[in-house]
């Protein structure tokens, strides 16, 4: 594509990006209108304009935006539900909590992490995405089945050395997600080049569905994100078959979620065989069999409950609430001590230091809103949050220069790997993605989402260093 083309496609995808946001602004404010949280809505609006347009880089892997818009979400989604309802969103909850404070105080925060993602990682050109399309397009498909085989391999020697060496499992599950890399890679082949690609495609979207419906947390949504990522980095153009796509991605995995907060309860009391644990005690087929019987049994009564379930866990700001509530007029500020804690962790294998606490979310989220809460005895864990655990270690007044840091990071990180001379090029963009899948959700606590990215981190490092001149020297670079 000569320059010109290029300038043409540039300037035309970056009005349609302009109208999409145009659009969702719109829409945000006009379900905000249909209750009593115009300003909140208002708010919204301000905030998702603000996030994409510090965070939209063409060409490049989206994993930033992505983070952004997922978070946003569901920061954004008790202000739907309650204006569905005709409520204030402070009524929807009943529980005591400050909800629309937690509402406010959230999407600033999101608004503070995309600024500090923006100001590391710098303003979007062309020079990583150009070499990471080059590769695409000269190096065989085969290359990149070999490379899915092999982290299939270390996903399944990671899960292995984490159960056999506990003291060792946060470096083991730190390359768990590597795998998700390389599914982004053959993505952005499809995307780019389908004839290249094949069936291959299909047939590992399949694959990994089925692998994480069979799971005991059903973790079939990362298949629809990071195909939906390897779509924007691939290059498509807005255009009707990408908005097609993009809509059948995205209700695919709406209904699925639907139909899996239905079953989930009795799902899990199957495949557990009544113990409180989270280990499948039965085989692929017959959890298979027993999800695909549960959700044919779905009707559209309970189909309908699941869907508001499914709206109310999107929605996490209930806990940052009631912490609102209870922090600091009953516990104090913690003045740092959780994010020290978070920062130390990834450094201090258990293996060395056996006397290192271990991370009970249900007891942080218990302690820190008074709330009675469900735990390890019954085989659950709920967490907080990282805006809300930032909240308590900081207070309001700097909760948003915590979250600019925390942005700053997942920026540092995404440019690392993209300029680093032994993964610049698609390496570099695709386990920049794999590693910050990690840090995709608003509940996750500071803690897990420091150490899990940390780890990924640290394990992305020895594999590119070490790995992958054995498995793929065609992708290194000379030193």
């Amino acid at each position: 594509m000569n320059s010109l083309n290029m300038a043409i496609q540039r300037n035309s995808d970056r009005g349609l990006i302009g109208l999409a946001l145009l659009f969702g602004a719109v829409l945000t404010l006009s379900i905000g209108s249909l209750g009593p949280n115009l300003v909140l809505s208002a708010m919204l609006a301000t905030s998702l304009v603000s996030g994409v347009l510090l965070l939209w880089r063409p060409y490049d892997s989206p994993i930033l935006l992505v983070i952004f818009l997922f978070q946003w979400l569901q920061a954004s989604m008790s202000v739907f539900r309650a204006s569905f309802l005709g409520i204030p969103v402070d009524e929807l909850y009943d529980i005591p909590g400050a909800f629309s404070e937690a509402i406010v105080l959230s999407h600033i925060s999101l608004v503070a992490m995309a600024v500090g993602m923006r100001f590391v990682v710098g303003r979007a050109t062309r020079a990583a995405p150009r070499a990471a399309h080059a590769q695409i397009a000269n190096l065989p498909m085969n290359l990149w089945l070999k490379l899915y085989v092999v982290f299939w391999g270390v996903n399944f020697a990671a899960n292995f050395g984490a159960s056999l060496v506990p003291g060792l499992s946060q470096i083991f599950l730190g390359m768990i997600n590597l795998k998700w890399g390389i599914f982004f890679i053959i993505g952005m082949v499809h995307f780019a080049q389908p004839k290249k690609s094949g069936y291959w495609f299909y047939l590992i979207f399949a694959l990994e569905l089925m692998l994480g419906l069979g799971s005991f947390f059903s973790d079939f949504k990362t298949v629809f994100i990071v195909t939906f990522m390897s779509m924007i980095a691939a290059g498509m153009r807005i255009t009707p078959r990408w908005a097609l796509l993009s809509v059948g991605l995205v209700a695919s995995a709406t209904y699925m979620g639907i139909l899996w907060t239905a079953i989930k309860g009795e799902y899990r009391s199957y495949v557990t065989q009544g113990s409180v644990t989270q280990s499948i005690q039965v085989s692929q087929t017959e959890s298979m069999s027993a999800m695909v019987r549960m959700a044919s049994s779905v009707d559209a009564e309970r189909f309908s409950e699941a869907t508001d379930e499914l709206a109310e866990r999107l929605s996490y700001i209930k806990f940052f609430g009631a912490t609102l509530e209870y922090v600091p007029t009953q516990v104090p500020h913690e003045n740092g001590s959780l994010s020290m804690d978070a920062i130390s962790r990834p450094f201090m294998p258990r293996v060395f230091f056996p006397s290192k606490s271990i991370i009970d979310d249900s007891v942080r989220t218990a302690y820190y809103t008074g709330l009675e809460i469900s735990g390890r005895e019954r085989g659950t864990s709920i967490s907080l949050g990282w805006v809300a655990e930032l909240y308590i270690d900081f207070g309001k007044w700097f909760l948003p220069l915590a979250a600019m840091a925390l942005g700053a990071f997942y920026g540092f990180i995404h440019r690392y790997l993209l300029n680093w001379r032994e993964s610049a090029g698609i390496i570099g963009v695709a386990f920049s993605t794999s590693i910050l899948i990690g840090a995709l959700f608003l509940e996750t606590s500071l803690t897990k989402v420091f150490g899990g990215v940390i780890a990924s981190l640290i394990a992305t490092w020895l594999v590119i260093k070490f790995f992958m001149p054995i498995v793929a020297p065609e992708l290194v670079r000379k030193r």
